[in-house]
């Protein structure tokens, strides 16, 4: 609830010290948010997503919900390549799920769609769909 708490905050702030404070008590908790993303209403952090890792490039749209272990970030760690990650509303990401976009590239998860518990997801996924498994590309 910790991680909840101080991502509202967060959420709601315009002020980048508040911000950076919030980041820093969710990273004491074990979830690392980068600097730029994006949190809308509603999002949860179940289990205070401990051990999240989130790209600073991420958009969560409204009652996101995010389970611990998951990774949002760069499929390419060898090249500093932009990247956006949108994960839109409603969508649920679950423990240890794994969302690497490539490089100069935008990688959605749609609508209501749930990545399930230790899924590797390398393409964008479509709106209300259950993506599972090993690589799910």
């Amino acid at each position: 609830m910790e991680v909840q708490k101080a991502m509202q905050t967060y959420r709601k702030s315009n002020n980048n010290f508040i911000k950076g404070i919030c980041r820093k008590w969710a990273k004491l908790w074990g979830c690392c948010i980068g600097s730029k993303v994006q949190i809308g209403e509603g999002v949860r952090f179940i289990h205070n997503a401990v051990g999240t890792v989130i790209y600073t490039d991420t958009e969560l749209q409204d009652n996101v919900w995010i389970y611990q272990n998951v990774t949002i970030g760069k499929a390419d760690v060898w090249h500093n390549n932009d990247i956006k990650v949108v994960i839109h509303k409603g969508a649920c990401l679950c423990a240890g799920a794994k969302i690497l976009c490539p490089s100069n590239e935008t990688l959605e998860i749609g609508e209501n769609s749930v990545i399930a518990a230790n899924a590797v997801v390398l393409h964008s996924v479509p709106p209300d769909e259950i993506w599972g498994g090993g690589t799910c590309s």
